[in-house]
């Protein structure tokens, strides 16, 4: 995992983050099937359990059925999270009792998995971060000499344009270029 570009805006505002979860914007991809079976009953089981739990979002069932049927995910290595936010007493009883359902193990529910829903059933403050482009090891082949050539280009033509809002409408080539795919 790599950033490919980052702006000094970036930087600056990762001081200032008042979120509970700040997550590169361009990093929720949807989840594959065959590593999510089960994810979404475990989570309505547990809400079913939980319900009188206020922090819960009221429509926790949407959620569960979002992970049953269209599971997604921050596919990234690079997250803010406040700490004091993650060690909330609700976030750990999520963790445990995903745990003990033992879908780590058998189903290989993943750690991005788990924190995107975690994060929705919880309701946290989030925040998509903009003013970097990232790439995540298995998107971006840098084995691929053309496109790394062309992306170092493209990349560094956006730079002397001072084009530092390029996230908020990707162009074509944006698109090609990150492989951002609508979701």
């Amino acid at each position: 995992s790599f950033f490919l570009d980052v702006r000094k805006s970036f930087i600056y505002n990762l001081q200032n983050i008042k979120a509970d979860y700040g997550y590169i914007y361009t990093t929720i991809q949807l989840e594959d099937k065959s590593v999510s079976l089960g994810f979404g009953n475990c989570l309505y089981n547990f809400c079913k359990k939980n319900k009188s739990i206020n922090y819960l979002t009221k429509n926790y069932l949407d959620i569960c059925q979002e992970a049953t049927l269209k599971p997604k995910l921050y596919y990234t290595n690079f997250e803010v999270i406040k700490l004091k936010w993650i060690k909330k007493d609700l976030y750990t009883k999520i963790l445990k009792y995903i745990i003990r359902e033992k879908g780590i193990y058998n189903f290989r529910w993943g750690d991005a998995l788990i924190r995107y829903y975690s994060i929705k059933l919880i309701g946290a403050d989030v925040l998509p971060l903009r003013g970097c482009l990232y790439k995540h090891q298995s998107i971006f082949d840098s084995r691929n000499f053309i496109k790394r050539i062309f992306s170092k280009l493209y990349f560094k033509i956006n730079s002397s344009f001072g084009r530092d809002e390029f996230e908020i409408k990707t162009s074509k080539l944006d698109r090609f270029f990150l492989d951002i795919k609508k979701l």
